[in-house]
């Protein structure tokens, strides 16, 4: 009995002892696993701090193999994605964080990038408020959700979102420069204007700004400040095909063909091949009174594709053109395209009459010039064109008539009065043709001169004989 007593006391010892050496080898396995893992996180660490995101990436595999859940590991495999552009894993790990923790601003930051990378725009406008209401003074997330804004052609928004960057810091060159382009997308042109301007006080070598500059006071109708912003972006840059486009516009607008028609061959000859320029720089050579080279160039643009809009104005100026050459039935037809087009432009109708006039077609003439008087019953020239037109029919009471009725609306209208002239030598009333002669010259001292330089009185033989006459007279 005392014997298995012992047994019994000795197997329990050895139960015991071995209990002891299990939970003590089991916690020296947890403790060495635990020891392993903060290893394992904090070499993670390392390469994370050290920016060796990839490294970084397999650092933290490792601790997420013994537990999946852990939160830095997770987060920070996740910022490590988006920071080599890897946006649709980063986003799985990010969103991971953000449900655990959604006020962590560097997970929404780096969510707002990978949505926006990923197209979603929505998305990132979203993650990029929710930062900045964990801060709200926030310059860079400002700028990623205006130009997220932008994409989205939400630009009174993003014109906000640049606003608050200029409260924060009036320096900042890039918000003016966006914050104008926004203002410009929405035809804000003043407003554009001075935006750019700021950006050239920071930095005057900055040509976008200066170029935009130039088109936006060109918008607003500035033409002097246009091109003078624009020839400061020439000045850094001759080869700028556009300015010399857009300067070659402002000077159209200025009246100043022939400068402008440069700017336009210029921006031709450094590359730009569009429709647009070669329509320019034929209206430009049409309105110099160089036809040939105005009609080729207008036959460029239209080679080129055109809106409909513009070739209605392609097809006015190289009927302008086809008249200045003296090509007057091709002018005939292109006026008449027009005209069919519902066209009611009174100068259309008197130049396409003038040129009915001319290959001596009197009443298709008369009609434009009726229609034009349709339009505009106070333009005086059409009633004495129409007198003229009558006696080329040698219907010389009806020419009196118009005439008569011309001098009638314009007194003082010396060509009036001369073609009252013409149209008395035309009927055989010397008498009053020489009247009217005196009368012209003395509404226009000048008046041998007149048409001795204009071409509509040089065309044919008898306006060289009425220079004689004026020299005699």
């Amino acid at each position: 009995m005392g014997l298995v007593i012992i047994v019994i006391i000795l197997l329990a010892i050895g139960i015991v002892a071995g209990v002891v050496v299990y939970v003590e080898d089991k916690e020296r396995r947890r403790r060495d696993k635990e020891k392993r893992k903060h290893s394992e996180l904090a070499t993670a660490q390392k390469m994370f701090e050290y920016g060796k995101y990839d490294m970084a990436i397999a650092a933290y595999g490792k601790v997420l193999e013994g537990d999946p859940e852990n939160h830095e590991a997770v987060r920070n495999t996740g910022i490590s994605f988006a920071k080599m552009k890897q946006h649709y894993e980063a986003m799985e790990y990010l969103q991971r964080t953000h449900e655990r923790e959604p006020n962590d601003f560097d997970v929404l930051l780096c969510m707002g990038l990978c949505a926006e990378e990923l197209d979603r725009i929505s998305d990132a406008v979203e993650y990029y408020s929710d930062a900045l209401y964990i801060n709200e003074n926030s310059t860079d997330l400002y700028m990623r959700r205006a130009l997220c804004y932008e994409k989205t052609s939400n630009f009174a928004m993003a014109i906000d979102d640049y606003s608050k960057i200029i409260l924060i810091d009036d320096s900042q060159e890039q918000a003016h420069l966006n914050r104008g382009r926004c203002y410009q997308q929405t035809d804000q042109f003043v407003r554009a204007a001075e935006d750019y301007t700021k950006v050239l006080m920071f930095n005057w070598k900055n040509i976008d700004a200066a170029y935009n500059l130039g088109i936006c006071l060109l918008k607003a109708n500035k033409i002097s400040e246009a091109v003078d912003a624009l020839n400061k972006v020439l000045e850094f840059n001759s080869a700028h095909e556009n300015a010399h486009f857009y300067k070659g516009i402002a000077l159209i607008k200025q009246d100043n063909y022939t400068d402008a028609y440069d700017e336009f061959d210029d921006a031709i000859r450094m590359g730009l091949e569009s429709a647009d320029a070669y329509f320019y720089r034929g209206l430009c050579a049409q309105r110099a009174g160089d036809a040939e080279p105005a009609i080729a160039d207008l036959a460029k643009a239209l080679e080129l594709g055109v809106r409909d809009d513009m070739r209605d104005a392609i097809v006015r100026s190289r009927a302008l053109a086809e008249y200045q050459l003296g090509d007057y039935m091709s002018a005939i037809g292109d006026f008449t395209r027009i005209i069919e087009k519902g066209e009611r432009n009174i100068d259309i109708f008197i130049a396409r009459a003038d040129a009915y006039q001319n290959v001596g077609q009197f009443d298709f003439a008369i009609a434009d010039y009726e229609a034009a008087l349709q339009i505009d019953p106070r333009y005086s020239d059409s009633y004495a064109d129409i007198g003229v037109c009558y006696a080329g029919k040698g219907d010389f009471i009806r020419a009196m008539q118009s005439i008569e009725r011309a001098m009638e609306m314009d007194p003082k209208n010396w060509e009036h009065v001369f073609k009252c002239a013409k149209i008395n030598e035309k009927a055989g009333n010397m008498e009053g043709f020489y009247a009217n002669i005196k009368r012209a010259k003395g509404l226009e001292m000048n008046l041998e001169d007149k048409i001795s330089t204009d071409p509509v009185y040089l065309k044919y033989e008898e306006e060289r004989q009425m220079l004689k006459i004026l020299r005699v007279e």
